[in-house]
């Protein structure tokens, strides 16, 4: 995933746990801590955040926050990056549900080395994707559901 598409992912992802109401206070915090860093560091960006905000599944805001990233030193600053990593990493060990709620769209995927995708429960789309080694996505369409086409 290329960096400025990880950091909107996170954005999304944090938020969309966090807004469950079986989010526990880490999940919170760590959504609130990288949107506030997110912000404070790319002022630019916050309008887009907002929109992001409104609308988490909407994929043109997300874009749109992308967009707005890339004009920013966003995709090379290791400290964003890192954070975008930390509160993926938080999401899926404290409110690992939230990645059934959401399906994947991935424009422009650059995968180095080895890649999974799982538990994706509305499907996995893309465009423009350049697979070095192995990218494996597994239990699409099915997560939580006895039937896969329900």
């Amino acid at each position: 995933m290329d960096p400025l598409t990880m950091i909107t992912t996170a954005l999304v992802v944090g938020a969309t746990a966090a807004l469950q109401e079986t989010a526990g206070q880490v999940v919170k915090d760590a959504y609130a801590a990288f949107k506030g860093f997110l912000v404070e560091r790319y002022g630019g960006a916050k309008t887009a955040v907002e929109l992001v905000e409104e609308d988490l599944s909407d994929a043109d805001s997300q874009k749109v926050l992308t967009t707005r990233l890339g004009k920013t030193e966003a995709g090379s600053d290791e400290e964003i990056l890192r954070r975008a990593q930390e509160l993926i990493e938080v999401v899926q060990r404290h409110a690992p549900q939230t990645g059934e709620q959401l399906g994947v769209d991935l424009e422009k995927l650059r995968v180095g080395g080895n890649a999974v995708m799982r538990n994706i429960k509305k499907g996995v789309r893309g465009r423009d994707w350049d697979i070095k080694q192995d990218l494996t996505i597994e239990n699409v369409g099915n997560v939580g559901d006895a039937d896969p086409n329900a």
